[in-house]
């Protein structure tokens, strides 16, 4: 998108359209690829999350709200492998702690690993890398798991079951809990004094095809719509700041795939839908020729 005699007015025009297109591409991937995979089709549909139909709220606050970025948005930590595979080599997590290089020098084969290698479930286990050995230093290291519990609690976020009852939720005891609430009951001397965090990822699925229970599924579910909606500049708001109809549907043919294959020199052989596995039943990897790109002759 550059050119060699810009004015340097021109030169930014540039600049900015170029980092207007890049967020729409973070917001068209993460509310298409990422949100549905997290919360599922259902939570999607609930809070409004999917394309099209796009009316920008004014009385919206789409800032973050306190329980999201110091708890609910923290379940990731949980679905972390062992392992990454680099260059064909399965490398310890702890081991990629403070050496950036070992990453950024083999960014495609990083890439390629974490396309074809699973996530861990999001639950309650979590990899011995992230709890016994992160920044492991001078026989010291460190634990998410409590870091996130402590967290929260220095955030002053209520309780488990408070934000059950937030989201119209039934409140838990130990025996409905499942199988593992055994452990809750362990650590706390009442239901209601259960973290949000560890009780939250006990949670089940919320539907096959999402990564967490009912209650992140509605804290997330509740922060992304307000994201959405409460900002005048998101992708699809067709206002004077938005984007003309042809360069919306160029926008729209992107994908995490086609930002990955424009990414590296080399050819890169990937599924079509990213986030998802590689199989035989409609996700099989292509060369990145047949991936959609958009046309950047409408700008």
């Amino acid at each position: 998108m550059g050119c060699a005699k810009c004015t340097p007015s021109g030169t930014a025009t540039v600049f900015e359209e170029a980092r207007k297109i890049v967020g729409a591409l973070l917001q068209h991937i993460t509310y298409t690829e990422y949100l549905p995979e997290i919360i599922g089709a259902n939570a999607m549909n609930t809070y409004g999350l999917n394309e099209g139909n796009y009316v920008y709220n004014s009385s919206q606050d789409p800032s973050l709200a306190n329980v999201f970025s110091a708890a609910a948005f923290r379940f990731g930590h949980s679905s972390i492998p062992d392992n990454l595979l680099i260059n064909g080599q399965a490398r310890p997590i702890q081991n990629l702690f403070k050496r950036p290089a070992s990453v950024l020098n083999n960014m495609q084969s990083v890439v390629e690993g974490l396309l074809t290698e699973p996530a861990q479930d999001v639950d309650i286990w979590y990899s011995g890398g992230m709890t016994d050995l992160m920044f492991l230093e001078d026989g010291k290291s460190f634990d998410i798991v409590s870091l996130n519990v402590q967290r929260a609690r220095d955030h002053k976020i209520p309780g488990y079951n408070t934000w059950r009852r937030f989201c119209g939720l039934t409140t838990m005891d130990f025996n409905s809990m499942g199988p593992d609430g055994r452990f809750f009951d362990q650590v706390y001397d009442s239901p209601e004094d259960i973290d949000l965090y560890s009780g939250a990822l006990n949670e089940r699925p919320v539907q096959a095809g999402a990564d967490v229970g009912p209650l992140y599924a509605c804290l997330i579910g509740k922060q992304f719509n307000a994201v959405k909606y409460g900002d005048r500049f998101f992708y699809e708001n067709s206002g004077p700041s938005g984007f003309t109809a042809a360069q919306l549907t160029e926008i729209k043919k992107m994908s995490l795939s086609g930002v990955l294959c424009d990414a590296f020199d080399d050819a890169l052989t990937i599924q079509p839908q990213a986030l998802r596995f590689n199989t035989a039943n409609g996700n099989a990897a292509v060369s990145c020729n047949q991936i959609p790109r958009m046309d950047l002759s409408v700008w």
